[in-house]
């Protein structure tokens, strides 16, 4: 199956963090859908995954990169390349009403998975397919509050993921600047005391 919290500021928009939330949700739903690879359950959540992943029609390799180390860590490598080939040969969920029926069916603890996967997934990705989930999550049954409360807390962990990141990358600035101030610093008085003796 396989399948999946958009940064600004100092990180680049279009690759998503490898949050430990996403990794556990994912990890959730190849417990739940054992070795089936062709199932079509497993397959219509490979063609949702694909369509949160789509940006602008197309599907960014870094987010490409992305699904593969997400899945490499769950599946390991030689079954992550098939998902990623799964990934770029399936096309993208455009009918939720025809996928809805596929996965209504499921027992409730496997859609829980499933939606708190695809949510966690869409605000990591940049939320442009929240109210067509929220859509679907209604179709196969599952409760709205559960729907937002889930949003809500994926998009919780992700600002603290981001704000996290952030200040690393600023201390990591921080600590480059000093250096440079103290490999300055020791160069220039190298040069200075050299100028001086040879002035003598």
């Amino acid at each position: 199956m396989a399948v999946f919290p958009k940064i600004t500021g100092m990180l680049d928009p279009d690759k998503l963090p490898m949050m430990p939330e996403l990794k556990n949700s994912l990890a959730g739903i190849a417990a739940l859908f054992g070795s089936d690879h062709e199932s079509d359950a497993r397959l219509t959540v490979m063609a949702l995954v694909k369509m949160i992943l789509m940006k602008d029609g197309t599907l960014p390799r870094s987010r490409v990169e992305m699904f593969r180390r997400l899945t490499e860590e769950t599946y390991g490598v030689a079954e992550a390349q098939k998902k990623v080939h799964q990934l770029l040969e399936i096309q993208a969920a455009e009918d939720i009403t025809k996928a809805a029926g596929i996965i209504k069916p499921l027992e409730q603890a496997k859609k829980d998975e499933i939606i708190c996967f695809l949510i966690t997934l869409s605000v990591t990705a940049d939320k442009s397919c929240l109210a067509e989930l929220k859509e679907f999550a209604v179709m196969i049954g599952i409760p709205e509050d559960f729907f937002n409360a889930t949003a809500q807390k994926a998009e919780a962990d992700l600002q603290q993921r981001t704000h996290m990141l952030r200040s690393r990358a600023g201390v990591l600035v921080a600590v480059i600047v000093i250096m440079v101030f103290i490999l300055t610093a020791t160069l220039l008085r190298s040069v200075i005391f050299g100028l001086i003796i040879a002035y003598i």
